[in-house]
C-alpha cells in the first residue's frame, strides 16, 4: 500500500534501512544515517500542533516520481540548489525518502563541476545555465583535438548526434547503426561521461526554465538519460515531464499520473491535480487570481499541447517581448539559442519590448574566458579586460551570427554588449536557481541598453 504521508514515507524508510547513510557533506565531515535523521526530525517536530495537516500529496508524488523515471533505489543525489526551491526539496528531500538515496549537500556552488565527478550521482537535477556551461565546456576541449584523435572525436559525436535526433522525433534505428554507436560510445562518449561526474545517472533532469533543442539533442548524444520537467511550487513541482524512454523534442512531455493540463483562451496553460496549493498564506486576493473557481491554477505559462498530450512552453506571459511593430517573441528562446552558440557566454539577457530590434546583454563564463585567453597568450585575464577584448568580441560575434541564422529575422541580435564581471546566484540579476531578474537588470542596465538601442537604430 503506498504511504500517504510524509511521516509515514520516511518512518518506512527509517524501520528498512535505518543504518545508511541519508545525509552527507560534499567531503562525507557530516554524515547522518536514517534513524539519525528522522531522531533530529523528531526533535524539531516536537511542540507542533497535533491537528497539523500532513502533507498527503506531496508523499505520494514523491513515491510516484520514481516509477516515471525509473528505479535509483539506493542512489546519490547532489543538491546544489537551495532548499526553499520546490524542486530541490522534491528532489533532494522527498523523493529519496521513496528511494531510500543519500543526499549529498553542496554548500559552495562553485564547485559543482569538481564535486560532480566525486560524487558521481545517479540521479542529477540540472538547471539550462549549467548545462550551457558543460556543454561549452566539453565543445572547448573537443576543439582543441587536432589531427587523428580530433578526427575521431568529431566522428564519435556526430554519430551520438545521429542517433540522439532519431530518438527525439521517434525514428528507429538501422541495425547496421549499432556497431558505429557502440564504438563512438566506447571511444568517447562514455568518457565524456566520466569526466563530468554522470557516468553513473539513471536519471538526468533539466527544468527550471527552457532548455535549447541543440543542447538536448547534444546531451542526448552523450548518452546522457535526460528527461525535461515543467512545473512550479504552486503544483508541487513537477507537472509534466519528457522521459528518456519517451521524449519529443521541444516539448515538456506529458503530465504526471492525475494531473490535467489544458490551455486557456490566451493561450496559458492551465493545471489541475490533488497536490495545486491551496493557497498563498494571508493573500486571498493572490489566490482568488491564481485559482479558479473550478480548481484551475493559472501557471502564467504561455504554451500548446499536441494531439498526443505533449506540452509546449513557449514563455512566461508577463516575459514576452512585444516589439515597436508589434510582433511577439519569446525572449527565453532567443536566449537559450545565444547561449548555446556563445560558449565564452555565461549568463545572456535579450532586451526588445517596445523596441525597433532585439539587443542582447552578456556576461563572460570566467572559466571559459580564461581558458580562451591562455591559448592565445592574452596578457590581461581579469574579465574586465576581457570583456574587452577585440579575440573575445571577435568570438562572441561569431556566436551570434551563428545564433542569428537559428532566429527568424524579427529575432535578430542586431547590436550587444559584453558586462565586465559576472551575475551570481541570488544577486540583483539571478534567482538563486540562475532564473534572470527582468525587472531588476532592465532598470540596473538601463543605461547600457539605451546606448545599444540608440547605436542600433
Amino acid at each position: 500500500m503506498e504511504n500517504t504521508t510524509m511521516c509515514a514515507l520516511m518512518q518506512q524508510t527509517i524501520s528498512e534501512h535505518g543504518d545508511a547513510v541519508a545525509l552527507r557533506d560534499a567531503d562525507s565531515k557530516s554524515v547522518l544515517t536514517w534513524r539519525e535523521y528522522g531522531q533530529r526530525v523528531e526533535r524539531v517536530a516536537r511542540g507542533q500542533p497535533p491537528r497539523a495537516r500532513p502533507p498527503t500529496q506531496t508523499a505520494t508524488a514523491s513515491a510516484r516520481l520514481p516509477r516515471v523515471l525509473g528505479d535509483s533505489t539506493g542512489g546519490r543525489v547532489l543538491t546544489y540548489l537551495p532548499d526553499a526551491h520546490v524542486v530541490n526539496r522534491f528532489s533532494a528531500h522527498y523523493a529519496p525518502m521513496a528511494l531510500q538515496s543519500t543526499t549529498v549537500t553542496l554548500n559552495e556552488p562553485t564547485r559543482l563541476l569538481e564535486i560532480l565527478q566525486q560524487v558521481r550521482p545517479t540521479e542529477f537535477v540540472g538547471v539550462p545555465m549549467l548545462w550551457y556551461r558543460i556543454i561549452g565546456s566539453i565543445q572547448a576541449g573537443l576543439d582543441q583535438q587536432s589531427g587523428l584523435k580530433g578526427s575521431l572525436a568529431r566522428w564519435a559525436l556526430r554519430t551520438g548526434r545521429a542517433r540522439a535526433q532519431a530518438t527525439l522525433v521517434g525514428r528507429g534505428r538501422p541495425p547496421r547503426s549499432r556497431l558505429p554507436e557502440l564504438v563512438a560510445d566506447r571511444l568517447l562518449l562514455a568518457r565524456i561521461r566520466r569526466q563530468i561526474g554522470l557516468d553513473q545517472a539513471g536519471s538526468v533532469i533539466t527544468g527550471s526554465a527552457p532548455l535549447d533543442q541543440d543542447a538536448m539533442v547534444f546531451l542526448f548524444a552523450l548518452g546522457l538519460p535526460i528527461s525535461e520537467a515543467w512545473g512550479m511550487s504552486e503544483t508541487t513541482g513537477v507537472t509534466t515531464l519528457n522521459t528518456a524512454s519517451k521524449p519529443r523534442l521541444g516539448t515538456v512531455g506529458t503530465p504526471l499520473p492525475g494531473t490535467e493540463v489544458r490551455v486557456a483562451d490566451d493561450g496559458e496553460l492551465l493545471v489541475r491535480n490533488a497536490a495545486l496549493m491551496k493557497g498563498y498564506r494571508g493573500d486571498p486576493a493572490r489566490t482568488s487570481e491564481t485559482i479558479d473557481c473550478d480548481g484551475w491554477i493559472h501557471t502564467g505559462d504561455v504554451g500548446s499541447i499536441d494531439a498526443d498530450g505533449y506540452v509546449t512552453i513557449v514563455d512566461r506571459k508577463k516575459e514576452l517581448i512585444i516589439n515597436a511593430s508589434g510582433k511577439n517573441m519569446s525572449p527565453a528562446n532567443i536566449e537559450n539559442v545565444l547561449q548555446i552558440a556563445c560558449p565564452l557566454v555565461a549568463a545572456a539577457i535579450a532586451i526588445g519590448d517596445r523596441r525597433p530590434h532585439v539587443s542582447a546583454l552578456f556576461t563572460l563564463d570566467p572559466d571559459a574566458a580564461q581558458a580562451f585567453a591562455a591559448q592565445r597568450g592574452l596578457a590581461d585575464t581579469s574579465l574586465a579586460a576581457l570583456a574587452a577584448s577585440p579575440q573575445i568580441k571577435a568570438a562572441v560575434q561569431q556566436g551570434v551570427d551563428a545564433a542569428n541564422a537559428r532566429l527568424s529575422r524579427v529575432e535578430y541580435i542586431r547590436s550587444w554588449t559584453i558586462l565586465p564581471h559576472t551575475w551570481e546566484p541570488g544577486g540583483d540579476e539571478l534567482t538563486p536557481t540562475l532564473k534572470l531578474r527582468r525587472r531588476s537588470i532592465t532598470t540596473k542596465y538601463a543605461a547600457e541598453i539605451e546606448r545599444l538601442h540608440t547605436a542600433g537604430d
